[in-house]
């Protein structure tokens, strides 16, 4: 119990330690007489996209096309700005101090809000803050123009963060991948998508859960969640087959020789210790959940516990870590099954790929696996 009880007062301390998703446009929206939807695909119908919203659980149907821009983002820092660089930014303001943003996002040419018309400062005196875009003409000192021409100053001292935007595939919309899509909304309710912009979760693309409904050979008849919709899956030539086991937070002991997956707290965006280290999972022997790689992605470390109340972990290479630990984090042996276990009725965990042919195949299956460390609910 004392474990259960320190784990938990963690969990409600947790609060900016990374953040991934690109800066919410939605001011920008109303102002174009946009709609916008952020939400996860939970079913895709051809082209239309399925979306459990995040915050208002209605579900809600989204078109695309040819000339929807998919846009992605990827974290960044002020050295990848350049002249010529197409930029948007959002901060404070006021006369005396003038604009400091507080990010920025950048793109090698105009995507999506970026490509709309620039005219200067956008100032809210009242709210004391401003935002703008237009063309970077330097980094330092930091000047950018609208386009009508004027320069424009920034102080960009206290930025917290920098987005690289770039064109994605369509392939990327996948069940389970986490979107904003913004258009016009249609008598029938549906969102004519102009622009989606996939989100970098800490699970891999394509990632979703379900009902197994059938199994036939190497093929598996999936009810994705939230839906009625059923989708058949390939299993490919390799794919990985486990199942989770779930461990009581008190059967972990100091001493214990542990993994844990989760994020270093990044500070260019979040002040504390840098020494802290927000879980995702606790993980016991060499099985691993389907993980995002790159820059400021999730990351597994091994070690040995060190103390319990505060979790405390000592990675076999690098400093003492503070572990904060989410209320939800599973604590889990991922084990070896064989296709037999496939059954109808199991849970399953799923990381989805698109073929040439729009078929779907998987590259790994997980029975019983948190929601948590997919796209969760």
């Amino acid at each position: 119990m004392k474990t259960r009880n320190a784990l938990a007062a963690i969990g409600l301390l947790l609060c900016g330690i990374v953040a991934t998703q690109m800066p919410a446009l939605a001011a920008q929206n109303a102002a174009n007489n946009e709609v916008s939807v952020e939400g996860t695909i939970v079913s895709i119908r051809g082209k239309i996209l399925i979306v459990r919203p995040s915050l208002r659980p209605v579900i809600t149907r989204v078109s695309f096309d040819d000339k929807t821009e998919v846009i992605a983002s990827e974290r960044g820092s002020k050295a990848m700005l350049k002249s010529g660089m197409r930029v948007g930014m959002q901060g404070r303001y006021n006369e005396q101090n003038g604009f400091r943003p507080r990010w920025i996002e950048c793109a090698d040419t105009p995507l999506g809000w970026l490509a709309k018309k620039s005219d200067g400062l956008e100032i809210d005196k009242q709210d004391g803050s401003a935002r703008a875009w237009g063309t970077l003409k330097s980094v330092a000192p930091f000047v950018f123009v609208d386009d009508a021409g004027k320069e424009h100053t920034a102080n960009i001292d206290r930025i917290f963060g920098v987005w690289h935007d770039y064109k994605s595939d369509k392939n990327n919309l996948l069940i389970g991948v986490r979107i904003e899509a913004s258009g016009t909304k249609a008598p029938d309710g549906v969102i004519k998508a102009t622009r989606i912009v996939p989100d970098r979760n800490f699970a891999k693309v394509g990632t979703m859960f379900g009902e197994i409904v059938a199994v036939n050979g190497s093929a598996v008849e999936i009810r994705p969640r939230y839906t009625t919709d059923k989708l058949k899956i390939e299993r490919t030539p390799n794919c990985i087959l486990q199942r989770q086991i779930s461990y009581d937070p008190d059967s972990i002991k100091i001493g214990d020789r542990v993994t844990f997956w989760g994020e270093h707290r990044n500070m260019a965006i979040s002040q504390g210790d840098p020494n802290d280290f927000k879980a995702i999972a606790l993980l016991l022997g060499t099985g691993r959940y389907p993980a995002t790689e790159g820059k400021d992605m999730p990351v597994f470390l091994t070690g040995k516990m060190t103390s319990i109340e505060p979790v405390k972990f000592q990675p076999d290479s690098g400093k003492l870590l503070n572990i904060l630990v989410p209320a939800q984090m599973p604590i889990a042996r991922l084990v070896s099954i064989a296709s037999s276990d496939l059954k109808p009725g199991a849970q399953v965990m799923l990381v989805l790929s698109r073929r040439k042919d729009g078929s779907f195949e998987t590259t790994q299956i997980i029975l019983d696996a948190s929601p948590w460390v997919g796209y969760g609910g």
